[in-house]
């Protein structure tokens, strides 16, 4: 695993604090002092959509891995029941839906039964966009 993996596990957002802290101090940089205003705006408005799409990211990865622990923790028959007797549980699905801030990569679990549709437990609760804007 990556030492970034590792450390998102601790602190998913530590990556997006890491990027605020150096978009706060970057537009006090002597480079940046020298540009036109409507050129640091541009840069703002788009390291902004950066932040926003970062937090989001930090957000859903905690929820994967919740998904995936519930779902883990169930014996076979109690996924079943709850699914339409799907049992098969498959790990590490990844979808890569574009939302108002940018494309951000969802985790999902998969439960799977021969002759049954595949059923994504995570699309109910993230909604349908996990589903609709890849």
């Amino acid at each position: 695993m990556e030492d970034y993996e590792q450390a998102a596990l601790a602190d998913p957002f530590a990556r997006a604090v890491s990027f605020f802290t150096q978009l706060i101090s970057d537009p006090s940089g002597p480079a940046v002092l020298d540009l036109p205003r409507q050129d640091v705006e541009e840069v703002a408005a788009e390291r902004g959509r950066e932040l926003a799409r970062l937090l989001l990211q930090a957000h859903l990865d905690p929820r994967a891995r919740r998904e995936e622990a519930e779902l883990a923790a169930l014996d076979p028959c109690a996924r079943g029941a709850l699914t339409g007797g799907r049992t098969r549980l498959q790990r590490g699905h990844h979808r890569e839906p574009t939302t108002l801030v940018g494309t951000v990569r969802v985790t999902r679990c998969v439960l799977r039964s021969p002759g049954q549709v595949t059923c994504y437990p995570a699309d109910e609760v993230l909604g349908s966009w996990a589903l609709l804007r890849e």
